[in-house]
């Protein structure tokens, strides 16, 4: 999860320096309920 990592742009970066040519990644982001867009596009 990218929250815990101090500098999550240099995180990405290391992520995709080492993915193949058309690599997947796949990467867990925590969801905040309280955000009011995140509320508005659960309806």
């Amino acid at each position: 999860m990218l929250d815990y990592v101090p500098d999550d742009v240099r995180a990405m970066r290391e992520i995709r320096r080492v993915l193949r040519p058309a690599g997947v990644a796949i990467i867990k982001e925590g969801v905040d309920r309280s955000c009011p867009i995140g509320a508005s596009r659960r309806r």
